[in-house]
């Protein structure tokens, strides 16, 4: 994970600011609407921000596109992205 974290950044130039990595079962059953199954809690999903003028919608829909070219199972965006790899 930590790898694609990275290449991701190296990509786009910039860096990304964790939200949520690693859960485990019951902090993921605190979290509204989270996924039973929930990736995160095998450290396989990542949700980030990035600081700055720079995080703009056209920023995370090609981040989006990115992950899914790099392997990612899973990648949407909200205020946040998420990918799963």
């Amino acid at each position: 994970m930590t790898s694609k974290v990275r290449q991701m950044e190296t990509h786009f130039n910039f860096t990304a600011i964790t939200t949520s990595g690693y859960r485990c079962p019951r902090g993921n059953r605190s979290i509204p609407d989270a996924a039973e199954g929930s990736r995160h809690m095998d450290g396989r999903a990542y949700d980030f921000v990035v600081a700055g003028t720079r995080w703009t919608e056209q920023l995370k829909q090609d981040i989006v596109v990115w992950a899914y070219a790099n392997g990612a199972r899973l990648a949407y965006y909200e205020g946040w992205v998420h990918v799963d790899w």
